[in-house]
């Protein structure tokens, strides 16, 4: 035998209460880790892990029962296998398994949108709200005759404009399963530059055609677009363009998070360039604040494959290097803040390592001075920054503009 026989029986200290005491120890710590990590995986290991240690126990209940007998028998007859309490020490093993399989049924996750099921006419059902409506129609009538004289980044700014007032909503878009949200009645700063975006190029009757293959970015001059007739649905189809990986609704990880693949996805789809490079230097940066943190986000402490696929997001983006941006002390400079026009896309630099930028508004000229069009968290809706640019721009910026559509 591995072990020597056992030649006096325990039953003080922590075998009073479970003749198991390590064991039961064992899994009270493998149910808190399940919890914590949440994952499939996980609960694999403890169910499998359950199951030996049950095998493993009743065997040596065996022999145990051979060297002590009649003691040993009134030892359980007293104390339960794992549980101390008399009414689960028959059931503990039970018990054990049927709260794996309960883990099992809530720790999977749901199930994900395919990519075949998002288009055009099946886009925002679920929000195709009559709050939605009022607002499009209202920004409509008030645009579409000047929609076809205007380029973009007038455009875009009027839409701005439009919305004003919009209260500011974080998170708005968290759900599951995974599916294209839209919300014209409350925004957050992301959701208010690409709403903007997205409503000028609907006014203009323009649909978002994916340029790239997801996994190179390009530089493309020109908007990827085609003709359509401008609607409330062209409007969501295109925001699915914007938002999601070649526009493609495939669970949590298929929608665009990390602001700078949002502007290389749009600089491939040809919507507009960033041009930080021409007026700033080179920086360090680095993205993996959303791996490094998965409990911050619920599907990434759910799903391990979900994880997986932000990792590889985050190394191809790191793959991008070099990265650029303008610092407050250039953004003083009136040579430098010339350069910046109203209706460009300003993406302010986070200071949290692993994360690019913490941000993003429109830029606005205003009482003489550059400020900007944003959804405010201070505010808690969308305004005219009353701070100019230079002053709000502690960490810097990179700056983008939208290229005309034809």
């Amino acid at each position: 035998e591995v072990a020597p026989r056992t030649h006096h029986l325990m039953t003080d200290g922590p075998y009073r209460m479970s003749r198991n005491p390590m064991l039961t120890g064992t899994f009270v710590y493998l149910i808190g880790l399940c919890i914590l990590l949440w994952t499939w995986q996980a609960l694999v290991f403890f169910v499998v892990f359950v199951c030996i240690m049950l095998l493993q126990v009743r065997s040596e209940e065996k022999r145990l029962r051979r060297d002590f007998g009649e003691e040993y028998e009134t030892y359980c007859r007293r104390t339960g296998r794992f549980l101390p309490f008399n009414v689960f020490k028959s059931h503990g093993s039970t018990l054990l398994i049927s709260f794996s399989i309960f883990l099992s049924f809530i720790s999977f996750p749901a199930q994900k949108i395919q990519a075949d099921e998002v288009n055009i006419s099946t886009a925002d059902t679920t929000n195709q709200t009559a709050k939605n409506i009022e607002i499009y129609n209202r920004v409509t009538s008030s645009l579409q005759s000047v929609a076809d004289k205007l380029p973009m980044q007038e455009l875009v700014v009027l839409v701005a404009l439009q919305l004003l007032e919009t209260p500011y909503l974080w998170a708005s878009l968290e759900s599951e399963p995974e599916q294209l949200q839209v919300f014209l009645d409350k925004t957050d700063c992301i959701l208010f530059v690409e709403l903007s975006t997205c409503f000028a190029l609907t006014l203009k009757g323009k649909r978002i055609v994916q340029a790239g293959d997801g996994e190179h970015f390009t530089i493309r001059q020109t908007p990827s677009v085609v003709d359509a007739n401008p609607s409330y649905m062209l409007l969501c189809d295109n925001i699915r363009n914007m938002r999601y990986r070649l526009g493609l609704v495939d669970g949590y990880s298929s929608r665009v998070h990390y602001t700078s693949e949002w502007l290389l996805q749009n600089q491939t789809n040809g919507i507009l360039h960033e041009y930080t490079k021409d007026i700033g230097v080179e920086f360090e940066q680095n993205f993996f604040y959303m791996s490094a943190h998965p409990m911050t986000y619920y599907q990434l402490s759910h799903d391990v494959c979900e994880l997986g696929r932000i990792r590889m997001m985050e190394e191809h983006l790191n793959a991008q290097k070099p990265y650029f941006f303008i610092s407050q002390e250039e953004l003083r400079k009136p040579e430098v803040i010339a350069q910046i026009k109203s209706g460009d896309i300003i993406t302010f630099i986070s200071p949290r390592p692993g994360l690019d930028l913490a941000h993003v508004a429109i830029a606005y000229e205003y009482n003489g001075g550059m400020h900007f069009i944003h959804a405010s968290y201070g505010a808690k809706k969308v305004i005219i920054e009353p701070k100019n640019l230079a002053d709000y721009a502690v960490n810097g910026i990179r700056i983008s503009r939208l290229n005309d559509v034809k």
